[in-house]
């Protein structure tokens, strides 16, 4: 979809709308934070707005996502910019010293801008662009993106469209990170060909003593070559007219050649650009000194097609650059991110504007954000390239953690019977596998280097026991938990039972509770309910009388410890209160809340502990769980 000359519309309003409801914060926080959870990448990383007037802030940083939207929302700039991450937050500049306050990281930027290309491109001029002059942006990105992949090993790029007339990359990789002004600047010389204004005519000086390219242009010169003929001389037709071919006469340094050619395509200035280069070239090859003048044509290949770099850009870590997804302010654009694999498709005129991205929110209806607008395939690139940064951050974190920790279960020996098992049948295994020693072999008593017991299976013991022990771990949690859910489902069955007739109940024995009176009642808190004393069964409860203990659940529950024994048993009413006791002062109150807490004391005997339940000691219990029960009294109305 072309956008119209309404869709340029940048106001104030419209800005505001954008910033609010469509542009993802979210998803600019991760990609610059490379981790979910805040870090200095994006805490001390700097943000520079521009607002209405030109009227330019900077040093503003932020602490998480949220942040930076409100202060988005309460500037409402045409535009922001984001820069590198200091030694101190850039909002604290004023109170640090000057000589502290450094760039430690940013991203190795490039910028590609369409003017640069103003003395070749033909359809267009200054800042107007379309789909055919794009096509220098396209080739400029593929031998760029190839290179520094190829030669340099970056792996995390983002090309951004800059919204009007260029493109941005953006390389996170830690690597180019930690790039210092010297290393950059040494990067970007190795990678910049084309050089020179206006008034010179040759702007490829990249030979050798020899007259050879550099190695690092042989793949560039490939690239160049199989996009000269489609872009150059088809699409563009460069050396059509006389200002076309005169450009291309004055880089050949033969004046027989110039004057001959110049004279030629006088007389028929209607020749097609490829008919011109084919006559050129021809000639060259059979006239002229060849190895000199075909080193001269592959100079005209790079100088036409080469990227054409804004060195100054790459050079500096403090230097600003435009944020993804900002709007152009001239065109209402916004900067979306571009596929490098697909850069040739690209439309600069279909990127979708600020004011078309509304008019489809208001058809999607209310509630909706940019996954119901054409902006959502953008959004979710960049996504994409976030996860390539997330999961390279995550195996960094594992490697550290893997090479400075260590758990003593993967290095402690093994116990010796097994160990010397296990050596038997390794030393077994190499000896029926072996070949017979030859005559000249000898049997040293010197114990070898290489334990038997390698590290793989030393690595693989201990990965076991721990996984098993994790595992006996949770299972016995869950055993726990279910009892004491259980248990506290059938305390509330029970106190549903009470009769219709208050009685006077006696405060059961495993409720160690304390009283704290109000001008109401008193509340009862529980403070050892289960570690205080254990429930013993009374024979006179027919309830118990009937029941059957499987044999084995009865094996268990005699070697557990009684505080965890007692989960395994039905809750008993309470007995009555004697008539002389004050019920006010042992009986819950209507409504209260009775809070009942597994504590396990470990390590106790069952033995040791029968029958001194009242003299317990909970100086090692371990607090597993604690719930609330809500006491019923009928008798209230």
């Amino acid at each position: 979809m072309t956008s119209t000359t309404d869709d340029a519309n940048t106001s104030p309003e419209v800005m505001l709308q954008f910033y609010r409801m469509l542009y993802p914060f979210k998803s600019i926080f991760t990609w610059l934070n490379h981790e979910h959870v805040p870090t200095k990448l994006f805490t001390h990383r700097e943000f520079a707005f521009t607002l209405q007037g030109d009227v330019y802030l900077r040093y503003h940083s932020f602490n998480t996502a949220e942040d930076l939207k409100k202060q988005v929302l309460a500037l409402n700039p045409t535009r922001f910019e984001i820069g590198p991450v200091y030694s101190a937050k850039p909002r604290d500049k004023k109170t640090v010293r000057s000589a502290v306050f450094t760039p430690q990281k940013r991203e190795l930027v490039f910028d590609i801008d369409m003017t640069d290309y103003d003395g070749v491109r033909t359809c267009c001029s200054g800042g107007d662009i379309c789909s055919r002059c794009w096509g220098f942006i396209s080739a400029a990105v593929k031998i760029l993106h190839s290179a520094l992949v190829d030669q340099f090993g970056f792996r995390h790029l983002l090309w951004v469209y800059s919204g009007r007339r260029g493109i941005h990359l953006w390389i996170s990789d830690p690597e180019a990170m930690d790039l210092t002004d010297d290393q950059r600047r040494a990067l970007v010389s190795a990678l910049t060909v084309v050089e020179g204004g206006k008034e010179m005519a040759k702007k490829v000086n990249v030979r050798m003593s020899n007259n050879e390219l550099p190695p690092s242009l042989w793949g560039a010169l490939k690239t160049a070559r199989a996009l000269f003929n489609p872009l150059i001389l088809e699409d563009q037709e460069c050396f059509r007219t006389e200002e076309g071919w005169d450009a291309l006469l004055q880089l050949i340094p033969d004046h027989k050649i110039v004057d001959k050619f110049r004279t030629e395509w006088s007389k028929d200035p209607d020749r097609s650009s490829a008919q011109k280069w084919d006559e050129l070239g021809t000639y060259i090859m059979k006239e002229g000194d060849v190895s000199r003048l075909k080193c001269l044509l592959e100079d005209v290949v790079l100088q036409y097609t080469y990227p054409r770099l804004d060195a100054e850009v790459s050079k500096h870590r403090n230097h600003l650059l435009k944020a993804p997804f900002c709007v152009h302010p001239k065109t209402g654009r916004v900067c979306v991110p571009v596929d490098p694999a697909n850069v040739e498709q690209f439309n600069p005129r279909g990127v979708p504007t600020a004011t078309q991205l509304l008019r489809e929110l208001d058809v999607a209806g209310e509630g909706a954000d940019w996954e119901k607008t054409s902006l959502k395939p953008y959004v979710e690139m960049l996504d994409r390239h976030t996860m390539g940064l997330l999961e390279e951050v995550r195996r960094a974190k594992r490697a550290k953690y893997n090479a400075t920790f260590r758990s003593p279960v993967w290095t402690c020996p093994l116990p010796t019977p097994l160990e010397n098992t296990l050596s038997g049948l390794t030393s077994t295994s190499m000896s029926s596998s072996s070949p017979p020693a030859g005559p000249t072999a000898t049997s040293s008593s010197t114990p070898s280097t290489n334990s038997p017991l390698n590290n793989t299976s030393t690595l693989l013991f201990g990965f076991l026991v721990t996984a098993l022990s994790i595992f006996a771990i949770f299972m016995t949690m869950g055993i726990l938990w279910n009892r004491l859910v259980a248990r506290r489902r059938a305390i509330d069955a029970m106190l549903e039972t009470i009769p219709a007739n208050p009685l006077r109940f006696q405060r059961p024995v495993i409720w160690d509770a304390s009283s704290t009176p109000n001008k109401h009642a008193p509340s009862w808190l529980d403070i050892k309910p289960v570690a205080a004393q254990i429930y013993i069964h009374s024979e006179s409860s027919p309830a118990q009388k009937k029941r059957v203990i499987p044999f084995w659940r009865h094996h268990i529950l005699d070697r557990l410890p009684p505080e965890i024994s007692y989960l395994f048993y039905q809750p008993i009413p309470p007995s009555t209160v004697p008539s002389d006791i004050d019920v006010s002062q042992v009986k819950p109150s209507h409504g209260s809340d009775i809070r009942i807490s597994l504590l396990v004391a470990m390590p106790h005997s069952p033995k040791s502990t029968e029958g001194k339940q009242e003299n317990h000691i909970g100086s090692h219990e371990l607090v597993f769980a604690t719930t609330n029960v809500l006491y019923h009294d009928p008798g209230t109305s």
